[in-house]
């Protein structure tokens, strides 16, 4: 099924939502000011065959504004052979865990690694991505292409929470506001051989380029 040009706009709730909907493609599709989520689904709801292709997230927040620690214009559920290329995230409000792009608490058995491909973080209030799982399954942010950030609040990636395996090798972070940073690392490596990978990383501006704050393992 492809849904091309989509508009979806002044939501009370989440915008697109293809959970358990097989071989979807969303083409040039644009969600705005949109409640709790753009791009979203439900936990443990897998998804097959799914595609963002040049898509826009815009203006995702919650009310009150200070909620929403989840927040996020694509949010990186489970399924299988999922793509997200060529898409925005733009003016994402919410908490501190709130992003552009998210992956969030999954079980440790479902975390599968999504097609990332020369996707954009602009102007949110937390951060352009943000992850917080613990698996040994190998992701690649970006899988090809580059990943760009652009003048998030608290700054480019904050990635934990335990141990995992990431390569955001290719990153640009472009940090404006005072006090933000470009990494913001807990996450351990899950292995020697298999772990955090940050090759072709540039960050300018900000406050710091990398905080890794303590870690309790």
């Amino acid at each position: 099924s492809l849904m091309n040009r989509l508009v979806v706009k002044h939501t009370g709730n989440w915008a697109i939502v293809p959970h358990m909907s097989d071989g979807m493609s969303f083409k040039k599709c644009i969600t705005y000011d949109t409640e709790r989520g753009a791009y979203i689904w439900d936990n443990l709801t897998n998804t097959v065959d799914l595609l963002y292709e040049d898509c826009v997230g815009a203006w995702v927040h919650e009310l009150p504004t200070f909620r929403g620690n989840r927040l996020a214009a694509f949010e990186h559920q489970t399924g299988f052979n999922m793509t997200v290329r060529r898409c925005l995230g733009v003016g994402v409000l919410g908490g501190p865990g709130a992003g552009a792009f998210v992956w969030p608490e999954i079980g440790l058995n479902f975390p599968t690694p999504w097609k990332f491909e020369d996707c954009t973080g602009l102007a949110c209030k937390g951060w352009g991505a943000f992850t917080w799982q613990n698996n040994s399954k190998d992701h690649r942010v970006p899988t090809s292409g580059r990943f760009t950030i652009i003048n998030c609040g608290l700054g480019g990636i904050e990635h934990g929470a335990y141990s995992n395996s990431y390569d955001y090798s290719n990153t640009t972070i472009y940090n404006s506001a005072a006090e933000s940073v470009g990494l913001r690392l807990h996450a351990l490596s899950k292995t020697a051989f298999n772990g955090e990978r940050f090759q072709r990383f540039t960050v300018r501006g900000g406050k710091h380029a990398i905080d890794i704050p303590h870690h309790n393992l």
